[in-house]
């Protein structure tokens, strides 16, 4: 496993800061063997990269000072594709989540409010293989299917926070 990271600073003055950071990943899962289906007969997986192992994480973000009291975020945040366990070969695809929130703060409280998911992308985050069907099942097969949980599409909110001193 090798990894490789940084962060810089594109612009940075006293009304706005843009930054870029690179992250990149070259992983290696050695060969192993397992005896999937309980018959004695091992099957031979790995020899690629790892589970939850994306070679490619790039965030880009931009801070907007407006005034003294407000501030305005936004991001984008790139992960190329990855696999979802060692003995499937369903891979995520590559996706970008925009995040922005515009807050005011002063001596008392801070008010933010925040959109995640800007652009309402569906991307899946955890991708699990098996028979799911019960042998009732009308076209029942012993072959196992790929199924996916994805992450939240796009919030909204507000965070209140009081300074106590």
């Amino acid at each position: 496993k090798i990894q490789f990271q940084c962060q810089y600073f594109v612009i940075r003055n006293k009304f706005n800061e843009t930054f870029i950071s690179l992250s990149l990943l070259k992983s290696r899962l050695g060969n192993f063997y397992f005896d999937e289906s309980g018959d004695g007969n091992q099957t031979q997986f790995g020899n690629r990269a790892g589970a939850h192992s994306p070679e490619t994480s790039i965030s880009i973000g931009n801070k907007l000072i407006i005034s003294k009291e407000l501030i305005f975020n936004i991001d984008a945040n790139y992960l190329s594709s990855f696999y979802f366990d060692e003995q499937n070969s369903h891979k995520s695809k590559n996706r970008t989540i925009v995040n922005t929130n515009l807050i005011y703060e002063n001596k008392k409280y801070s008010l933010s409010f925040w959109v995640k998911n800007l652009l309402d992308t569906s991307y899946a985050t955890r991708g699990f293989s098996f028979v799911l069907e019960p042998e009732t099942t009308n076209g029942f097969t012993e072959d196992k299917k790929n199924y996916k949980s994805f992450g939240p599409r796009r919030t909204i909110g507000v965070t209140i926070e009081f300074i106590l001193k």
